[in-house]
């Protein structure tokens, strides 16, 4: 939970307790890799990638689900 800011935090809640399902969070995580697609097709090294997605804080969860 660390990597999301609070308030985009709450708004996921909210989503998983009205719809009363975990998988939220599969399809988010499925929506961000697809966001940052083109980015991941031009990393070369692990480094890059671990760089690429450790700051999620500039992510919206309401658009991308």
């Amino acid at each position: 939970m660390g990597f999301l800011e609070v308030d985009q935090i709450f708004i996921l809640w909210d989503r998983m307790l009205g719809f009363e399902s975990v998988e939220i969070l599969t399809i988010l995580a499925v929506a961000i890799f697809v966001f940052r697609s083109n980015h991941i097709l031009n990393i070369s090294n692990k480094l890059e990638f671990d760089e690429l997605f450790s700051d999620l804080s500039t992510i919206k969860v309401l658009p991308l689900l």
